[in-house]
């Protein structure tokens, strides 16, 4: 499912993420398509993955930077280990440090042995590793440690935007090509229970259908019937796991017209029939309450 993330800053004295990855066992890790409006960048420590980001699928290994421009579609993926570092700028903040995000973009792949120390350094400061956004502990709020990550992570975009940028114009095409079919992403992620269209959607696009069909396969990796389903399917998991509705009354609320279509459609995306998924996705809290 491809969707459009908004980082939250929990702390204005802290406006960016932090995370770390570890995917030297689970190798199929994945990672949804996603956009949004900061500057991302992963650093490879060990390993090697791919990371796809707009038209460019770039590979990275360990020391390797990949750079992510606001608003272009990307997602990560691995099939082999890998171990890397993800940080998530906040635009506002860079913006009212001089790197104005809408005037500069930065080449997507950097290899830079001074950016791998300084990665490093910033790592050093993070007593335990997070894997998702979270407000900041009393440890994290210490002036010295808010000054002393701020101060590094400046560095870091410092670096990048001394050596490390590129003329606009090919990017801002990307996100000019991208537009549309973000806005037909986010119209399916909202208006997936009705009887959706590929002319319907085409046209909220802005595009041709001929080449929005293309455009959007090519993007998100699913012809357009296929991604509706897998947005209803994700949604009837949910429903699934948290509800005491029938799967017929699911199967209607997520959008699908037929029982038998649904059935199909989400054992084929999920692995598992709905009941199968649901009895599975309750068992381990009502083996708790017992």
């Amino acid at each position: 499912m491809v969707h459009h993330e908004i980082h939250r800053v929990y702390d204005r004295r802290i406006p960016f993420s932090f995370l770390s990855f570890d995917c030297t066992k689970d190798r199929k890790r994945a990672d949804a398509f996603n956009w949004h409006d900061d500057v991302e960048m992963l650093h490879v420590r060990s390993g090697r993955t791919t990371v796809v980001v707009g038209e460019e699928r770039i590979s990275a290994q360990a020391g390797d930077t990949v750079v992510i421009n606001p608003n272009i579609i990307h997602s990560i993926g691995n099939t082999e280990p890998v171990q890397y570092h993800c940080l998530i700028v906040n635009r506002d903040f860079l913006n009212a440090n001089y790197m104005d995000t809408q005037s500069t973009v930065f080449l997507p792949l950097v290899r830079d042995e001074r950016l791998k120390d300084l990665f490093s350094e910033l790592a050093d400061t993070y007593p335990v590793f997070a894997t998702a956004a979270h407000p900041p502990t009393e440890d994290d709020l210490q002036l010295e440690k808010i000054l002393t990550r701020r101060a590094m992570v400046l560095r870091i975009m410092a670096r990048l935007y001394s050596r490390y940028t590129s003329p606009t114009a090919a990017v801002r095409i990307t996100q000019e090509k991208q537009g549309g079919i973000r806005k037909a992403i986010l119209y399916i992620n909202r208006e997936y229970t009705k009887d959706l269209t590929l002319d319907e959607v085409a046209e909220i696009s802005g595009i041709s259908k001929f080449y929005f069909s293309r455009e959007f396969r090519r993007i998100t990796g699913y012809p357009f019937v296929a991604y509706v389903n897998l947005v209803r399917c994700e949604s009837a998991k949910q429903l699934l796991a948290e509800t005491d509705l029938t799967v017929g009354e699911i199967c209607t609320r997520c959008g699908f017209r037929l029982f038998s279509y649904f059935t199909r459609k989400f054992t084929q995306i999920v692995g598992k029939t709905p009941s199968q998924f649901r009895s599975d996705a309750r068992e381990p809290t009502e083996r708790t309450e017992n």
